[in-house]
């Protein structure tokens, strides 16, 4: 039976539960969950494991490794936080990258193949990306020095970041990426560890109440 989901805000980012809702309350929340027509939702899946808002592999895993942080701090603030401490260390691995159209072997400070469009609490990772189109949205950011790192990461945080001529973006089916050492990283806030992270969307595989 395909039951209807219907997401309340309950951790430190609520990223997918602000693209379904924005920042209604409670009460209007529950009013959704009674009245609003179930809709179909696309998921993702990164070797074998769901999820459904977004991804990071390399310096994005290593921010949510840093979890505790985040948690003690909460939301965005604690996210920015860790992002401004690992933007002081993190040096880029190596990343074999292959879609349906295109392959890359080189390094990237970010990789993210996801569903949505934020993350972090905040950060607008992905502005464009629709949880209806059965695509995933890739973004690579290749390697920048510390400077740049903090000159450019407001931008990124707002969404600005597109046109930018060190960044990648693309609308994928499937994406394979390998990276030249076992690397942490997180789908929805979830760690995983590994070298090869193959990624494939899931159209419509959910029904919620939004």
């Amino acid at each position: 039976m395909d039951i209807p989901l219907v997401l309340f805000k309950g951790g430190t980012g609520n990223d997918i539960a602000w693209r379904l809702y924005g920042n209604i309350g409670r009460d209007e929340l529950l009013h959704k969950a009674l009245t609003a027509r179930p809709q179909k939702v696309d998921a993702a899946e990164c070797n074998g494991q769901l999820f459904v808002n977004s991804s990071g592999i390399g310096f994005d895993g290593e921010v949510v490794r840093s979890g505790k942080t985040i948690r003690r701090i909460g939301g965005h603030l604690g996210y920015l936080l860790v992002v401004l401490r690992k933007i002081l260390s993190f040096r880029e691995p190596i990343f074999g990258i292959a879609t349906e159209t295109a392959g890359y072997s080189e390094k990237f400070l970010l990789v993210a193949v996801n569903n949505s469009s934020r993350t972090g609490g905040g950060f607008l990772v992905t502005p464009n990306a629709s949880i209806t189109d059965g695509r995933l949205d890739m973004l690579l950011c290749k390697p920048l020095g510390f400077w740049k790192r903090l000159r450019y990461l407001p931008v990124i945080e707002k969404g600005k970041h597109l046109q930018l001529p060190f960044i990648i973006h693309s609308l994928e089916k499937e994406v394979t990426v390998t990276a030249s050492r076992e690397l942490y990283a997180h789908l929805d806030g979830e760690l995983i560890y590994a070298k090869r992270f193959h990624f494939k969307v899931l159209p419509g595989a959910l029904t919620i109440k939004w």
